[in-house]
C-alpha cells in the first residue's frame, strides 16, 4: 500500500481472485499528509473476540488494551515508509482508550 504513493505503481494478486497491477504517475504527488488512526493492538475478528487477560493492559472494553507503546510503533512506521520519503507530515487523526 505505502509503495504506492512512493512508485505510482499498485499490484494486487489474491489467489483465483484478483490480479491486478496499475500505474498512475500522480499518486507520487498527491499526499499533503498522513494520517493515522490508533487505538489498540489486538486482533479484531468479528467471529472469535480475543480478550485481554493482563490486569495491567485491560480496559473497560475487552476487545482493546492498554498498549500506549503501539501508537508509538505505528508513527515510527508511517514516518520511515511514508512521510519520510514524501517529506510530508504525520496528523494523528484519531486515538483514545476505552474507559467509561
Amino acid at each position: 500500500f505505502y509503495s504506492f504513493f512512493k512508485t505510482g505503481t499498485i499490484s494486487i494478486w489474491v489467489p483465483s481472485q484478483v490480479n491486478f497491477s496499475s500505474h498512475n504517475p500522480l499518486a507520487t504527488k498527491s499526499l499533503d499528509w498522513i494520517g493515522v488512526n490508533f487505538y489498540s493492538n489486538m486482533l479484531m475478528n468479528i467471529k472469535d473476540v480475543e480478550e485481554e487477560t493482563d490486569p495491567e493492559l485491560r480496559t473497560e472494553n475487552p476487545r482493546y488494551r492498554n498498549y500506549p507503546e503501539g501508537i508509538a510503533r505505528a508513527i515510527e512506521q508511517i514516518h520511515s515508509e511514508v512521510a519520510k520519503p514524501l517529506n510530508i507530515p504525520i496528523i494523528i487523526t484519531e486515538n483514545g482508550i476505552a474507559t467509561k
